[in-house]
């Protein structure tokens, strides 16, 4: 005590001899607030920063919603790839020329296939007539879905909402595919004509199916 009462002053050492001392004697450590058990994961730790970045853009759902939504995606039965790549699409955080253009890596944000509107995850993955044409070839609930004015965690959230967990997973893995046609587009000049996209999605979840089984 004498050693808080030299290095503190008189407010601040009463407030210090306040806190209580285990009864145990047991030593200090360093335990973590985002988890129950005090113990760090990058997974939780990734979901609490974009938690809090979605509320800073104002676009956050109410707590309960949103832990929702991020629980059916994380668990979805397919690649952690393309889990992750759903997440980045939905916090709309993949490499869109909206984004390169607003860090300044690419001289404007039109979107490379259709060079009409800005390139957002949006509308690269739903709103593009490129984007258009995949899932229209994709099965009938996901054909007749008209989800306009919405971004991609809103379009998530509404599959979700309306349909089961097979018509997820093929959204998923079928808007990967779609990234990839766009990227062999921009990069190797080569379009993928709709059907292959959907194909390659196609034998993707029936393979991972069979794994499973």
């Amino acid at each position: 005590m004498e050693l808080v009462e030299q290095l503190f002053d008189n407010d601040e050492a009463d407030i210090i001899a306040q806190i209580p001392i285990s009864a145990s004697s047991s030593f200090d450590k360093m335990i973590w607030k985002g988890t129950s058990l005090g113990i760090f994961t990058v997974r939780i730790a990734y979901y609490m920063h974009q938690e809090r970045s979605l509320a800073i853009k104002g676009q956050a759902l109410s707590s309960h919603d949103f832990k929702k939504t991020w629980k059916l995606l994380w668990h979805l039965q397919v690649t952690p790839g393309d889990i992750v790549f759903m997440w980045r699409a939905c916090l709309s955080a993949l490499p869109t020329q909206t984004n390169l253009f607003k860090r300044k890596i690419v001289a404007h944000p039109k979107c490379p296939i259709c060079n009409l509107e800005e390139e957002t995850a949006t509308h690269a993955l739903w709103e593009c007539e490129s984007a258009r044409d995949v899932w229209s070839q994709c099965s009938k609930s996901l054909q007749k879905s008209l989800f306009s004015q919405m971004n991609m965690l809103k379009i998530f959230e509404a599959i979700v909402g309306t349909m089961d967990t097979d018509y997820l997973q093929e959204f998923a893995m079928v808007a990967k595919q779609m990234w990839w046609q766009r990227n062999e587009f921009i990069f190797n000049q080569v379009f993928r004509h709709p059907n292959t996209v959907v194909s390659a999605a196609s034998q993707n979840l029936k393979m991972l199916k069979e794994m499973e089984g």
